[in-house]
């Protein structure tokens, strides 16, 4: 089980806070069908009704800390930061609850680019071993290392499958409890081939052509995206800051009117933080490879 970083609570406080706010989870959780399957990808052992009413106390903690702030500001330089307290208070709360609730799906979302970076590499060393005419059971020990997230999932087939399940149950185990459909298409197969008594190596090298293609055009696709975010890029960062500043001097010499000193500061700020934005943009787009 993962605990909520964003949690600053020790856990015995959070189980005497929580409850308060149990009966509003239990409605929010009725209405987000998806945040239960999200849970349990994320390895959080909490049904949805308190999972929300966690994140609720814990989004309260912070708003009421904001709030104390501004209470301090407001009693030491003007009451009127009082009144925008409350609201930057309610803001807050609404921006931590949305932030610890969408915490599993982007824990998912962040261990299924883990998964699928490694997940074709590991699939060809599977269909080595298989070819090779080593049984599916110790193909898969051999995939416990070297593979990153892939890896640990086969290490927790291998040890379920020591424990007394079956191959079948323990690949759809570990299937259930991922987010990448790569990931759980490929096991899928695999199950599929053991049902069937079909070879599992052609079933392995179906998955790897498919995957294979999959990624040739995911790049030429992410290839294509470049070209306008390109010339989005080359616009915003460059033709408009040189273009921008030379049309304010020209205009300051005609009129005599003197430039605000601080615009260039804000205009690099400004870059600064368009730069960093596109660059993680980018690489959000890029394929996992």
């Amino acid at each position: 089980m993962k605990k909520l970083p964003f949690n600053p609570l020790p856990p015995a406080m959070t189980d005497r806070v929580m409850p308060i706010f149990l009966p509003m989870g239990e409605m929010f959780g009725r209405a987000m069908p998806g945040l239960k399957e999200n849970l349990y990808q994320a390895d959080i052992d909490m049904n949805t009704s308190h999972f929300v009413s966690t994140c609720m106390a814990v989004s309260f903690f912070y708003a009421f800390m904001v709030f104390f702030m501004m209470l301090f500001l407001a009693l030491a330089i003007d009451l009127a930061f009082l009144l925008i307290g409350f609201g930057f208070s309610a803001m807050f709360f609404f921006f931590m609850l949305f932030s610890t609730i969408s915490y599993p799906s982007l824990q998912n979302k962040k261990r299924m680019r883990k998964l699928e970076a490694h997940l074709v590499p590991a699939l060809r060393h599977l269909l080595i071993e298989v070819r090779s005419g080593v049984p599916l059971f110790q193909s898969m020990m051999g995939v416990t290392n070297g593979y990153g997230e892939v890896s640990a999932e086969f290490s927790k087939i291998v040890t379920d499958i020591n424990t007394g399940k079956s191959e079948t149950e323990s690949i759809n185990d570990a299937a259930r409890r991922n987010s990448s459909f790569r990931f759980r298409r490929s096991l899928w197969q695999i199950t599929n081939a053991l049902k069937s008594g079909s070879d599992i190596g052609d079933a392995l090298q179906a998955i790897i052509d498919d995957l294979s293609m999959e990624q040739v055009s995911a790049i030429k696709k992410y290839g294509q995206e470049l070209n306008p975010w390109t010339m989005i890029y080359m616009v915003v960062a460059v033709i408009i800051p040189s273009l921008g500043l030379t049309f304010l001097v020209v205009i300051s010499a005609f009129t005599g009117a003197m430039m605000p000193p601080t615009i260039f500061p804000l205009m690099l700020f400004g870059l600064v933080l368009f730069q960093v934005f596109f660059m993680n943009f980018v690489k959000s787009r890029r394929p996992t490879i």
